[in-house]
């Protein structure tokens, strides 16, 4: 293996590490909310803060990102003049364009929200429209900072800044955690101070990256040259990426209005399922998609395609390696994972069966959206940005007439179980248009380490059948249930590395060879 695709695993290792501790933040803070609030204040909080949150993905890592970094890595090559005069023109029109939509957002939000949750759910149950609303108008204006955190995120990667970037979010956390435990009675309705806490914690996040930012020498500075061709290319090649982001979100939002109409609770048991799910596909996908674009952007511009393969090579495996194994834990382990970590306080014995078998169903997609945002990494990198977009409209178009056959027949379960046989459609094409419009790749070699990461995983999986033993031999409570549920997975974890090493699987070895050294370093 080259240096580029060494380089890219020790920078998504990096990436990981400070992701994983705003990851486990984030779990903590949500153990507070379900604990705190009951799911009909959960289900109103999580579809007012969807609406915010989904367009940052847009603004933030999402089609600007894609679409920021290629130019960015252009201009820094033209000279540091012109890499500043982008910088700047680039970030002020970001700014302005945020502005407008956080008062459009505030200005539209009963529309927005009697769109997305007028079933039952909801109706139904007094007051939760109205603090739908008021929830969201509180919240909108995270879409600015988060965003412009996203921005200098972007600039951070590009310089080979990862893990501080993907570590500040733990202050959003804080911020949530300290404000739902706060007498909720201090604003009129319940859960009002968690929405403020959003605000605050997006403005935290994107402050803490500032003096990074300064440091590499970005000081933020206004400019209002939005002539220059990169900046206006950057907004240009963003409109295929927002159709592509905003084709996947409005899938969540399809999800948003059926589970409105389901029943009073089923958006927060989407949620918190795919808060776990997120987990994984945080640490394998998201850090592994971040670090690539920048590295495939370099080898195409460079037109060293040896590198380029070789670079995706490393990363499907590797994200391979560790989804694989990822998602046959969240399966069989679905209710002592809900269990152990939400079953306290206001979040009841039903809450817990229905998010448990709502993760079930989410597991798999783990394994199809790993892969994906990988592929799509590599067709930004190509400046092939349409390709994405179509594959996201064939998701979108299959999920909305299937979530409708299945819901009868399914119930909540018909939510994720349509998003994952829509994504898995949808990574067939993908793999089929990455040989026809990129390189051709070798599949064969990647499918016979499949075969052994799944085999490896079935064996890991037999290791399950401690835990009931770790429930009986350990006190009873919630310490017994984190230690039972800790040394399963410690012990299925080194059963499949284990196991991966024996059979000379390369991504074990190197993890294995990482750990002997840094032993022997210290």
């Amino acid at each position: 293996m080259g240096k580029q695709p060494k380089s890219l695993i020790k920078s998504a290792l990096a990436m990981s590490l400070g992701t994983f501790s705003s990851r486990i933040l984030g779990l903590v803070r949500d153990i507070v909310v379900s604990s705190q609030f009951s799911v009909t204040i959960t289900d109103a909080w999580f579809v007012a803060f969807k609406i915010p949150n989904l367009l940052r993905r847009v603004f933030g890592e999402g089609a600007f990102s894609a679409s920021f970094i290629p130019q960015f890595v252009e201009a820094r090559a033209a000279g540091e003049q012109e890499n500043h005069r982008f910088y700047n023109a680039t970030l002020t029109m970001l700014c302005l364009i945020l502005f407008s939509i956080c008062c459009l957002g505030i200005f539209f939000s009963e529309e927005l929200v009697l769109l997305l949750a007028s079933g039952k759910g909801f109706t139904e149950i007094p007051g939760k429209i109205a603090a739908t609303i008021r929830y969201t108008r509180i919240m909108f204006f995270f879409l600015f900072f988060i965003s412009v955190y996203a921005f200098f995120m972007a600039v951070l990667n590009t310089l080979k800044q990862f893990f501080w970037p993907a570590f500040v979010p733990v202050f959003f956390n804080i911020s949530l955690i300290i404000f739902a435990l706060l007498p909720q009675s201090w604003l009129a309705y319940p859960a009002d101070l968690l929405s403020v806490a959003v605000v605050f914690g997006g403005f935290l996040q994107m402050a803490f990256l500032l003096p990074a930012i300064i440091r590499a020498g970005y000081l933020p500075k206004p400019s209002f040259d939005f002539r220059q061709s990169r900046v206006l290319r950057v907004f240009r090649n963003m409109l295929p990426g927002m159709v592509t982001i905003g084709i996947l979100q409005f899938t969540t939002l399809i999800n948003v209005r059926f589970a409105s109409e389901i029943a009073n609770g089923a958006n927060s048991w989407i949620y918190y399922a795919d808060r776990l799910l997120e987990l994984p596909l945080s640490l394998i996908s998201v850090s592994l998609g971040t670090v690539l674009l920048p590295s495939l952007s370099e080898a195409f511009a460079a037109k060293e395609e040896e590198d380029f393969n070789a670079t995706m090579a490393s990363a499907l495996s590797f994200a391979l390696f560790l989804a694989i194994p990822s998602a046959g834990a969240l399966y069989f382990l679905s209710q002592p994972l809900i269990s152990t970590i939400f079953f306290r306080g206001e979040f009841r014995y039903e809450d817990m069966q229905m998010t448990a078998s709502v993760l079930q169903v989410y597991a798999f997609s783990l394994l199809t959206y790993s892969v994906m945002k990988i592929l799509n990494a590599a067709f930004y990198a190509v400046k092939k940005y349409w390709f994405p977009t179509a594959i996201s409209g064939f998701i979108l178009f299959c999920h909305f007439f299937l979530v409708q056959e299945l819901i009868p027949f399914y119930g909540v379960q018909a939510l994720p179980l349509s998003t994952v046989i829509s994504s898995s459609i949808a990574l067939v094409l993908l793999v089929v248009l990455y040989q026809w419009q990129i390189f051709c790749f070798p599949i064969f070699r990647l499918l016979k380490k499949i075969v052994i990461y799944v085999f490896c995983s079935a064996l890991m999986v037999t290791s399950f059948a401690v835990h009931p033993l770790f429930r009986g031999l350990l006190p009873q409570g919630e310490i017994g249930n984190i230690l039972a549920l800790g040394l399963t997975v410690l012990i299925a974890s080194l059963v499949y590395l284990g196991f991966s090493v024996l059979l000379r699987v390369d991504e074990a070895e190197r993890f294995l060879q990482k750990i002997l050294n840094k032993l022997k370093a210290s």
